[in-house]
């Protein structure tokens, strides 16, 4: 979340950015996406953590520009994520509410930090 933040914040300075963000600030982000990598929840609720892991990968690697075979794996994995949290009736298996509104605001975050990238039409496949 902090990572997702510092590049939103990075996103509404603009070209002012570079100067008012501290120096370290990409390697800051560098060290996230490091740390995310080798630390992955597993086995959380629904892994509602691990959809926030895999946005933040997402939205670092595109912002560090990183290979594109490694923005698609997370991807991937981002999409069989998404996919997990409907049961066979079509509802979430969450129940909370609040999750609800909390893993829409990642999605959107990740949207407006890379409006490029783009989910897999899954709707032939289930």
């Amino acid at each position: 979340m902090q990572a997702l933040s510092l590049m939103c914040v990075e996103l509404l300075l603009g070209p002012k950015a570079a100067d008012l963000l501290p120096k370290n600030y990409i390697n800051s982000l560098f060290q996230r996406l490091r740390w995310l990598k080798l630390l992955p929840s597993r086995f959380s609720s629904e892994n509602n953590h691990r959809i926030a892991e895999v946005v933040a990968q997402l939205a670092i690697s595109a912002r560090l520009n990183r290979k594109q075979k490694s923005i698609k794996a997370l991807q991937q994995e981002l999409e069989k994520l998404v996919l997990e949290q409907f049961g066979e009736d079509g509802f979430n298996r969450e129940q909370s509410f609040d999750y609800h509104v909390f893993a829409l605001d990642l999605f959107a975050t990740l949207k407006k930090l890379v409006p490029d990238l783009r989910l897999e039409d899954y709707a032939e496949r289930r």
